[in-house]
């Protein structure tokens, strides 16, 4: 790292550490204790790292780089909740412990008092800004109908782990009355209803309920459901339905980034197919004393220069295009299990209309859960939107990479001239008919109907042409598994032609 802060190099450590590990996985390289001994030997490969550092703008490095930082954020989206979930608590818990451990509140700290815990349940419900009036002034009112100043008194007395308990349910309520009022239209001041990329974390929302004590149980007067008709049945019409706030934005938020996801694909695609088309037009099959090989038309100082970029660069697109498959088959996972959530979203609503509609009062054993098990979902929406925020970001950072590459359309273009960049699906198309061979008897060949799903079957080299990929040095060019699937050594390939399989068949271990 000094060397390279030396060079000027900006460079991020863990990737330098990253980069290392790769290299002394080369075998070119050829490190072993004698190597590591030599000082000359270490120098050596030092000045090798310090001048890739120095390279950054390259293809290959920025591929690297690219993998790196797709690799660590997956990762870490595993246990993104979790960790969002945690830094939440983690702000929170010294106003947490301030309400907690406070025993004793006077009648004139009562007011500051219960300030606090209005601020600790509105940020961590994500419901909205405390500090402003109309916000403050929905979650008292919810809280208010929740707790009354003499619980409140009571609440300050109660043990330390007491209120740590019911501090969580008091969020848990509060928030599935604010949730419920905005179904209602009832509150939600200052709530955009109408569209927005990630503007979902700051809602505002409140149900006004009037609490009274009869006999020994808690009751809640509740107004009119305005859901439910005046023969108490659940309205599902559009005209009825007010939109809720979270889902509304998180589904159009999901519908956006996909677009977008889309709109990148088509883009790498396009630079794809070009360069493969290059890799297909300049590289030939050629008789020699050692069989079949692929020769470079272009002459060589040409071929030196940018034939080496075309690879890397075709490289470089193709593993941007794995990334963002990977990205668009997440969302679509997210997009149905979204569709069950808001499912649960609406029907926790749907419960608490049709158990408060023309109710004069109701236990409050029997409606807190309801709004608990609304706050549940609220929060898992919550989730949702952090996920969906993250890969966003991934994308976005992806793309910045990838800006730092020289893509020279018009010299490529000239390179396929009258030629058309082929697509996948028809450089498959030509070959659909070919079936491939083999004379080694260690190499079976498989009819892609023995697959169940050969979507779903491992395929060496991620399923491109491993002969042609040697071959070109380089070059990825997609194998086609309808050809048929060669497999040695407990391995499946594909190939492009049939003549690539017979090469392979004649010496599979090189």
């Amino acid at each position: 790292m000094k060397e390279c802060a030396a060079k000027k190099a900006s460079v991020n450590e863990n990737f330098v550490i990253y980069f290392v590990k790769l290299l002394l996985l080369d075998p070119n390289w050829g490190i072993t204790s004698d190597f590591v001994s030599s000082r000359d030997n270490v120098d050596s490969f030092i000045n090798q790292v310090i001048a890739e550092m120095e390279a950054q703008q390259f293809p290959k490095i920025i591929t690297l780089q690219m993998q790196f930082y797709f690799t660590c954020n997956m990762e870490l989206m595993t246990t993104a909740v979790k960790r969002n979930r945690k830094d939440i608590f983690d702000h929170l818990v010294r106003l947490q412990n301030d309400i907690v451990k406070t025993e004793e509140v006077g009648p004139e700290e009562i007011t500051k008092y219960t300030r606090k815990i209005i601020c600790y349940i509105t940020l961590l419900s994500g419901l909205g800004n405390p500090t402003m009036n109309t916000v403050f002034t929905e979650a008292l009112k919810a809280f208010n109908s929740v707790m009354d100043e003499t619980e409140l008194m009571e609440f300050v007395q109660s043990t330390k782990g007491d209120k740590e308990e019911q501090l969580q349910q008091l969020v848990k309520v509060v928030t599935g009355i604010r949730l419920f009022n905005k179904d209602c239209q009832k509150g939600g001041e200052g709530i955009e209803d109408k569209s927005g990329k990630f503007a979902i974390m700051h809602g505002k929302l409140y149900l006004t309920i009037q609490r009274s004590r009869i006999g020994t149980g808690v009751l809640l007067r509740i107004h009119e459901s305005m859901r439910v008709d005046r023969h108490g049945q659940w309205l599902t019409n559009a005209r009825a339905r007010n939109t809720s706030i979270l889902p509304y934005l998180l589904r159009n938020a999901l519908k956006f980034f996909t677009q977008e996801l889309q709109d990148t694909l088509l883009t790498i695609m396009e630079k794809v197919n070009l360069l493969t088309t290059i890799v297909d037009k300049c590289y030939v099959v050629q008789q020699t004393e050692e069989g079949l090989k692929m020769v470079c038309t272009l002459t060589p100082e040409f071929a030196e220069v940018y034939m080496e970029n075309v690879k890397d660069l075709l490289i470089l697109y193709r593993q941007f295009e794995l990334f963002v498959r990977k990205i668009l088959e997440d969302m679509e996972k997210m997009s149905d299990h979204l569709k069950l959530v808001f499912c649960r979203f609406d029907d926790a609503l749907r419960k608490i209309h049709l158990t408060v509609y023309m109710r004069i009062a109701i236990p409050a054993n029997i409606i807190f859960p309801l709004f608990e098990a609304l706050s549940h979902v609220w929060t898992e929406m919550q989730d949702q939107v952090l996920l969906l925020a993250k890969n966003s970001q991934i994308l976005a950072n992806l793309h910045s990479f990838s800006k730092y590459t020289y893509y020279n359309r018009e010299l490529f273009e000239s390179i396929v001239q009258d030629d058309c960049a082929y697509t996948d699906a028809e450089r498959l198309e030509e070959t659909a008919n070919l079936i491939i061979e083999s004379d080694n008897n260690e190499v079976e060949i498989y009819s892609v109907d023995d697959f169940p799903d050969i979507d779903k079957i491992q395929l060496e080299y991620l399923g491109f042409c491993c002969w042609k990929m040697i071959e070109t040095e380089g070059g990825l060019v997609p194998g086609n598994p309808s050809m048929g699937v060669a497999r040695y050594d407990d391995k499946n390939y594909v190939f492009s032609t049939p003549e690539a399989c017979v090469q392979f068949s004649k010496n599979p271990k090189e």
